[in-house]
């Protein structure tokens, strides 16, 4: 390791500034001392170009030495001024739809001085605003434990508000059939195996891990028209809904990371036909399961579970990976039946030098206020998809002509709406939810 001669400079960089680090930002994405892929180059890149993100910023900060200047922290932020439905002017962690962790990258060999830097900068000097929250960190993870062991030595404070546990799958030195033995309970298994069975009458069914450029870019294609085909192209929330998401899911999951691919496609087809894709990306042995669509027109033979088995039985075989983070940002996922494991993940909530904690600014339980807005977009999320049942009732009603029978459905519908809306506005939740409720007017 180079010694480091001078103090390390921190700069507050604009998306042009940004884009010109080049590969100094591959560098330090692969040596950060917690993964986070959706601040890598190719990624974050992606979502500048491609989504709305007017706003975002970077902190960078450069360590130097005798042969110039090497990046070891970055960290993207976006103002809001508002927060819990209080005017609250804060930093953001950046993130969009599709960024479900606030990491910041944080060079392992100097992962120090790089921290001490970002907290000590945060003055009303540097144009930023005192208050500092990074949504979907890892509690236990190496960045949170050094962000709370530098704070006090800077005179910032960190505290956690909210947390959920996000299940994670860790490769151990056994076989596949043997931690499914151990981990899923055994109805459960019988089942998956079951509808495996089922699945294969149907036709030859084959399971592929993509990496190579060519197979990923048609895997991808596969992706996107799978996912468009379901309830999210009905709910206008897929990627292929807008040219602005297409594009910018064609972008960031194309890059790589120095000269290994970021992103990796898991396969399942039947005859031949691309029937379930899951879409991962990869930073050093932590593999980031970020999207996964199905064809529910195969619904009763649950292609998508299918998958996830032969996911599993894959990383056991191959080693691809030590860990699969499974990237939800909501309780009750699917995947908790099948991963035995799990890891708190919270909002990271820091106040500057000489500031206010940020508790008494805001005059309220901060954890409890970040508990309800994670509960009640789960909510809205949950109302949606019964108001999106009963719309299909509905229609199945109007087309049968029983009119007594539609008019109960319609009032239904309308108070279930209702119920979403107001979930939706307490909430404050992403334009995703957004989307999906505007698809509820018939």
């Amino acid at each position: 390791m180079t010694e480091i001669l001078h103090p390390p400079v921190i700069r507050l960089l604009g998306p042009e500034e940004l884009q010109a680090l080049g590969p100094a930002w591959d560098e330090l994405a692969a040596n950060a001392i917690e993964e986070n892929p959706f601040y890598s180059r190719p990624y974050f890149l992606a979502g500048l170009h491609h989504l709305e993100e007017s706003g975002t910023r970077a902190l960078c900060v450069f360590a130097r030495d005798g042969s110039g200047e090497r990046l070891i922290g970055f960290l993207p932020v976006q103002r809001s001024r508002f927060r819990y439905g209080l005017p609250w002017s804060v930093e953001l962690g950046a993130q969009n739809l599709f960024q479900p962790s606030g990491t910041p990258l944080i060079h392992r060999d100097h992962a120090a001085r790089a921290l001490d830097a970002i907290l000590s900068v945060r003055t009303a000097a540097s144009g930023l605003a005192p208050h500092l929250l990074l949504p979907n960190i890892r509690l236990d993870g190496p960045v949170a434990g050094l962000i709370r062991a530098r704070a006090g030595a800077t005179g910032s404070r960190a505290e956690f508000i909210g947390s959920l546990s996000r299940p994670i799958l860790r490769r151990r030195d056994e076989a596949a059939e043997e931690y499914l033995a151990r981990s899923v309970a055994p109805k459960r298994l019988r089942e998956l195996r079951r509808t495996q069975r089922r699945l294969s009458e149907q036709g030859a069914v084959a399971f592929r891990h993509v990496t190579e450029p060519g197979e990923f870019r048609a895997a991808l294609e596969d992706f996107l028209r799978i996912e468009h085909s379901g309830w999210k192209g009905e709910a206008a929330t897929a990627f292929l809904s807008q040219p602005e998401t297409a594009a910018f899911a064609r972008a960031a999951f194309a890059g790589r990371i120095g000269d290994a691919p970021l992103a990796s496609a898991d396969v399942l087809s039947l005859d031949g036909t691309a029937i379930a894709v899951s879409l991962n990306l990869q930073v050093g042995r932590t593999s980031f399961a970020i999207k996964c669509a199905y064809d529910e027109s195969l619904r009763r033979f649950s292609p998508g579970l299918v998958l996830e088995l032969l996911v599993i039985e894959h990383l056991f075989a191959s080693r691809f990976a030590d860990e699969m983070d499974s990237c939800v940002t909501q309780a009750g996922h699917v995947i908790q039946d099948l991963w035995d494991d799990a890891v708190e993940v919270g909002t990271l909530a820091l106040s500057a030098p000489g500031g206010l904690s940020s508790v008494p600014l805001v005059g309220l339980d901060l954890a409890s206020a970040e508990r309800n807005r994670l509960q009640l977009r789960s909510e809205a999320k949950a109302r949606y998809l019964a108001a999106r049942e009963t719309v299909r009732a509905l229609r199945t009603l109007v087309q049968g002509g029983e009119e007594t029978r539609t008019a109960k459905a319609r009032k239904q519908l309308d108070a279930t709406s209702r119920k979403a809306m107001m979930t939706f506005n307490t909430a404050q939740p992403n334009g995703e939810f957004a989307a999906m409720l505007a698809t509820m007017v018939v």
